[in-house]
């Protein structure tokens, strides 16, 4: 997946003000906020901007669940859950439409709770066992309610959540409901036991998308006032143009290890509608992609163009490239245009050989040539290149045999040639590493099953 959206629906209780109603004032209370929630028209918004999943809180400011959670009410008689089982009509509502669906949780929120409150779980004083205790009860009614529908959980940190949670026991609690479950983690610099990072940006510091930088890992901006409706209807725009965030999309697809692509965030207001210009927005970025989403939004990064993490969009020569899931297709994203019609192309990476090519807006031919010296790309008829992203479709027809016998890997390119077969790996300053450096087991194999070899283990 690569095209997602983050929902923020929160009352903050005595924590801070979260969601805000269309003129700026606050809904009267949590039950107020969850029954003024219109799941069909939350879905019919979404599906119009074309998004594959969304990230949906669960609870966030205060710890108020947005479903009738007994296991909140056994340690907290009387704090806020919903009498309506929000997130069930939420589901019910997206998942109709082909939307996928991820929640957003936090397991270190115990510093919004009332000092009552945070008495009770092991906040204050705080007691390490007493507070898991709590923790792991909320998430198994969670997960034991909506385990099967979901994809997976988003799970916030501040920096040093590990001195607060205990992150194997969490592990266990979510995936024993459902192995199949992603933990996904707001990244500070370490994934504890969750699957994979991300980089939450509440702000690029431009409104120039060529700036942006793409890291591999997942990406939530926020492009609305914040993450939630922070402000009444006309008093904000949108902060991103509609042709730089499908752009931006379009360059995440297409880094080195990237998945889950870019998140973009805003929240609804009680009773529907957005913050002005944030719907109008995202349709029209969607609408771009529609054209090629083909091309984008059920991809890998490519292994025959490889673009590494960091890349912003004023470093590429010519653009990015994926591929489909069954290797069959290569798809060329030209976002810097030669000055004529065609574009040459270096040899692939991977060794790949390309029998056809055609645009993927319009379906036309591409006149293609390969040889050694690499891949040449020419536009035919009235075709010219768009000025946002011209997507190429190529044909894979096999691989050119290697002809050289030693493997040499810098990691210039991150670790696109390898393999994980045991533990979680990443690449920094040219060296290919594990997350947990203290255990023994973990392996990787360089991906070279095309050249007829089995590969190096390490």
């Amino acid at each position: 997946m690569k095209f997602g959206f983050f929902v923020h629906y929160v009352w903050g209780g005595s924590a801070y003000p979260v969601t805000h109603n269309s003129d700026g004032s606050l809904p009267a209370g949590l039950d107020d906020l969850a029954n003024r929630f219109d799941a069909d028209g939350f879905a019919r918004d979404l599906s119009s901007i074309g998004v594959q999943y969304v990230i949906f809180t669960a609870w966030h400011a205060n710890m108020n669940c947005l479903w009738p959670s007994p296991a909140m009410n056994r340690w907290l008689t009387g704090h806020a859950t919903t009498n309506r089982d929000l997130l069930r009509d939420m589901i019910t509502a997206v998942k109709a439409r082909g939307i996928k669906v991820l929640f957003y949780t936090h397991p270190r929120d115990g510093q919004d709770l009332s000092p009552g409150d945070q008495a009770a779980t092991g906040w204050t004083p705080f007691n390490y066992t007493t507070w898991n205790n709590f923790i792991n009860d909320v998430y198994g009614d969670l997960i034991s309610r909506y385990g099967n529908d979901i994809e997976g959980l988003y799970i916030d940190e501040g920096g040093n959540n590990g001195a607060y949670v205990d992150y194997t026991r969490l592990r266990n609690t979510i995936k024993t409901a459902n192995t199949n479950l992603i933990m996904l983690q707001n990244f500070y610099g370490n994934l504890y036991t969750c699957d994979l990072g991300d980089i939450e940006v509440n702000s690029f510091g431009s409104t120039d998308g060529n700036a942006w930088p793409a890291p591999a890992m997942p990406s939530s901006v926020v492009m609305g006032s914040t993450w939630w409706a922070g402000v009444g209807l006309g008093q904000n725009t949108a902060k991103y143009s509609p042709e730089n965030i499908f752009r931006y999309t379009v360059l995440k697809a297409g880094i080195s290890g990237s998945a889950g692509g870019a998140t973009w965030a805003a929240g609804p207001y009680p009773g529907g509608g957005w913050e002005t210009g944030v719907l109008a927005t995202m349709q029209a970025a969607g609408a771009c992609l529609a054209r090629v989403a083909s091309a984008i939004t059920n991809t890998y990064a490519s292994t025959s163009y490889v673009t590494p993490a960091g890349t912003v969009m004023t470093n590429l020569s010519w653009g990015v490239a994926t591929r489909s899931v069954d290797g069959r297709l290569e798809y060329v994203h030209v976002l810097t245009p030669p000055s004529g019609r065609t574009l040459v192309l270096p040899p692939p990476m991977d060794r790949k050989i390309f029998s056809a090519a055609q645009l993927v807006a319009n379906g036309q031919s591409v006149a293609l040539a390969q040889d050694n010296s690499g891949v040449t790309l020419t536009l035919e008829g009235t075709n010219y290149w768009d000025s946002l992203d011209t997507a190429i479709q190529l044909t894979v027809s096999g691989v050119r045999p290697c002809s050289d016998s030693t493997f040499l890997d810098d990691f210039s390119y991150g670790d696109y040639r390898w393999l994980p077969a045991s533990g979680n790996w990443f690449t920094q300053a040219g060296d290919f590493c594990q997350t947990n450096t203290s255990a023994f087991g973990y392996n990787a194999a360089v991906t070279l099953d095309q050249c007829g070899r089995r590969g190096l283990r390490i």
